[in-house]
């Protein structure tokens, strides 16, 4: 079991487009993470803390909670204490400010 969070772009803050884009991509257009473009679509535990197991749970069978897209390359992983960005394959460990992030307005629905 594995406390997590999954933020994900928010498209209308997301002024330079990156949204979707593979980590390089991001780094080459803005030279880093811009965190204040981030919801938090999921707050709460998981039954893994393998991150291929949660990518998998977020696509197929959505955690209670969860009020995001299905998980796609751009949205940032918190597990445990550490933050993941999903690259176009794989994870990429990041710093994250997750200060700076929004909470969704879908957990208000």
């Amino acid at each position: 079991m594995a406390k997590v969070k999954v933020f994900q772009v928010n498209l209308d803050r997301d002024m330079n487009r990156v949204g979707f884009m593979g980590y390089d991509f991001v780094l080459e257009k803005q030279k880093k993470l811009d965190a204040s473009i981030y919801d938090c679509v999921f707050d709460g535990n998981v039954e893994t803390d393998d991150l291929d197991n949660l990518f998998m749970m977020c696509n197929l069978n959505k955690p209670n909670g969860y009020v995001g897209r299905s998980m796609s390359v751009s949205d940032v992983v918190k597990m445990n204490d550490d933050y993941y960005y999903v690259d176009d394959i794989g994870f990429v460990k990041i710093p994250f400010d997750e200060t700076k992030t929004q909470m969704s307005k879908r957990f208000a629905l």
